[in-house]
């Protein structure tokens, strides 16, 4: 049985009152009626009369007027670039109003327009916006510079329209468009990445380009459900049985970047540790993307890791690695937060290979998460520890020495550094003996 669907909603009204002129006409207006009706002055009453219901009348007409219906319906268009924009960083919004018809009633009322935006904070931050506003036949261009302080999405919009009657008196608002996603990037800073710290059985894996070290590295058995246009004919003529080209991704070498979201608390009396944290991850997830490996950034969470990688050869990954950072959020409570690094530190050793490189991006972490990453079994593991972080109080916490010496007796890399310290400081500290580590393997 089909479901019923809700009545489409009525339209709602403009809202409107008065201008001071307005106030003004219909005071003098019932002065004169009061006048009028004390004194029988039958012309006076209807002066007075007349100033009310002019005043009305213009009121009641803005009111039912909706400027996004009729013929003469206004469109309302939005655009941002660059888009997405990079936290700390300014992009230009161009917003642009138009009639679907022209006609010289649609263009005066077009010019009597008053727009102003709708912005979160997020976005505009605590300054007014300047706008620079150009006219021409039957549009107007508004254009205005925003820089977001603050990473995530964030809405933008929609226009408020200001619009008067002709004669001055009433005065209407009507949001008119839509809102538009903001989508606010991490700040990244280029880090390197040793180019022959890849991991174990990786060796072959240069700057992003797998070379074959053998045909039989670049194909594997047919399974039911794969393109036969990948069947490699060579292979199966040598073997005897249907073979197919292995995926371009299976010889590069993976890499999990994890941040741990009690970083994301308020601690140290500041926000702007988490940020620093989340900038760091991102910048790491990129350099080694860019290097030539399956990059994801994970954030802690209940369940198994939901990201998947992203390969150098895609355009779009370096995109999916950002999107990743900017949609972490902040745990509901640090006990939360420590659960989470529990449950997905559990969960990684699950979900990553023998031979991955794994950087955790961590609050000082309890003994029970400490015990969960020692056990995690890859090949390369580096830890950032964010001293004075991830604290339920205003005062961050340092991480004590015993769990860490935990974690580096079973082969971590850990960097204890302080927020806010330069961020090629800290991935070269986590990053020391990559080198030693690859040439080794």
């Amino acid at each position: 049985m089909p479901s019923r669907q809700a009545p489409p909603a009525r339209p709602r009204l403009a809202r409107t009152r008065p201008t001071a002129r307005g106030w003004v006409l219909a005071a003098a207006g019932a002065a004169l009626v009061v006048v009028g009706l004390v004194l029988s002055l039958s012309d006076v009453l209807a002066l007075g009369a007349a100033a009310l219901v002019l005043v009305a009348g213009a009121g009641v007409r803005l009111a039912t007027r909706r400027l996004d219906r009729g013929r003469h319906a206004l469109t309302v268009r939005r655009t941002l670039a660059p888009a997405p924009v990079v936290r700390g960083r300014t992009t230009t919004a161009t917003l642009v109003l138009g009639g679907t018809g022209r006609s010289p009633a649609g263009d005066a009322g077009l010019a009597r327009l008053q727009v102003s935006e709708q912005a979160s904070r997020e976005v505009c931050g605590d300054e007014p916006l300047r706008a620079r506003v150009a006219r021409s036949e039957g549009r107007m261009t508004v254009r205005y510079a925003v820089r977001p302080q603050a990473r995530g999405r964030w809405a933008l919009g929609p226009v408020i329209v200001t619009r008067t009657d002709v004669f001055g008196v009433a005065r209407a608002q009507q949001r008119l468009g839509a809102t538009t996603e903001v989508t606010v990037w991490p700040a990244t800073v280029p880090l390197t990445v040793p180019r022959s710290g890849t991991p174990t059985g990786s060796e072959h894996v240069v700057a992003g380009t797998a070379a074959a070290s053998s045909e039989d590295t670049l194909v594997r058995e047919y399974v039911v459900g794969d393109d036969p246009r990948r069947v490699h004919w060579s292979s199966v003529a040598r073997h005897g049985r249907l073979m197919v080209r292995a995926e371009e991704s299976a010889g590069l070498p993976s890499a999990t970047v994890l941040v741990d979201r009690a970083l994301l608390l308020p601690g140290a009396g500041t926000t702007d540790a988490g940020e620093w944290a989340v900038d760091l991850a991102a910048s790491v997830a990129l350099a080694l993307h860019r290097a030539g490996y399956r990059t994801r950034l994970l954030g802690t969470s209940d369940g198994a890791p939901a990201a998947g990688y992203s390969t150098p050869r895609t355009t779009t990954g370096a995109a999916h690695i950002l999107d990743a950072a900017t949609d972490l959020t902040t745990p509901a409570s640090l006990d939360h937060a420590r659960t989470e690094l529990v449950a997905t530190a559990a969960a990684l050793r699950h979900d990553t290979r023998r031979d991955e490189l794994v950087v955790a991006v961590l609050a000082p972490p309890s003994a029970r998460a400490t015990s969960e990453l020692a056990v995690l079994g890859t090949a390369t593991q580096r830890a950032v520890v964010v001293d004075g972080a991830g604290s339920d109080g205003g005062a961050g916490t340092d991480a004590s020495d015993e769990p860490l010496a935990a974690l580096r007796s079973v082969g971590w890399t850990v960097a204890r550094v302080r927020a806010g310290t330069p961020i090629a400081l800290a991935w070269a500290a986590a990053s020391a003996g990559l080198h030693e580590r690859g040439a080794s393997a």
